[in-house]
């Protein structure tokens, strides 16, 4: 049997942690944790939230050996997940609005930290 890396049950549990916090912000009416003063702060939170829900899930993905590319999981469960959300607000409650908008602040901010993580690899191999 083989064994599961050394860091396979914090990335997981710090994915799993960031699926819940997630959930409870979306369906609360608890004012966004990060105030910004600017037009967009909506689809900017959106945005930080969901990145760092793919990096985590690209981390947490890939500690699992049956796992291939672990950025497209991380990337559809991001997009998944936050369409559920979305889904969710509408049908489950009155104080949150379901908007196609942070779906797709929510899938940008994924792909941009999937992005930026793979060209930071790509530059890591370069330098080792």
């Amino acid at each position: 049997m083989q064994q599961a890396p050394r860091n396979q049950h914090l990335w997981t549990s710090l994915y799993v942690c960031w699926i819940l916090i997630l959930f409870w912000l979306s369906m609360t009416s608890t004012p966004s944790p990060l105030q910004l003063d600017v037009s967009y702060e909506d689809k900017i939170n959106h945005a930080l939230a969901y990145a760092m829900l793919a990096f985590l899930g690209e981390r947490a993905w890939r500690q699992w050996p049956m796992v291939r590319r672990a950025w497209l999981w991380s990337l559809v469960v991001a997009l998944f997940f936050g369409a559920a959300m979305e889904a969710a607000q509408m049908a489950l409650t009155s104080v949150r609005v379901a908007e196609w908008g942070d779906w797709i602040a929510d899938g940008a901010g994924a792909g941009l930290a999937l992005a930026l993580n793979e060209l930071w690899k790509r530059k890591r191999r370069q330098i080792q």
